[in-house]
């Protein structure tokens, strides 16, 4: 699973070789600050309304649970 670019101020993709069944994007203090449900083996997603920061992205792919962290930055 791959998501690019990290660093990033705008969009994300996100590459896996199952199907994704839900993003979960957390802040620092554990808060859920975005959720997206049913989507492809690649997605783009808009990032460019959360707050600058960094998040985990917690990513429900077949039944499995894979963390990773990014960085959100100023526009």
């Amino acid at each position: 699973t791959v998501i690019y670019p990290n660093p990033s101020n705008d969009f994300i993709k996100i590459e896996t070789e199952g199907k994704i069944e839900s993003i979960r994007f957390i802040n620092i203090t554990g808060q859920e600050s975005l959720r997206i449900e049913n989507l492809k083996q690649v997605a783009k997603i808009d990032v460019s309304e959360l707050p600058t920061g960094i998040y985990l992205v917690e990513l429900a792919i077949d039944g499995h649970k894979i963390v990773k962290r990014i960085q959100k930055v100023v526009n």
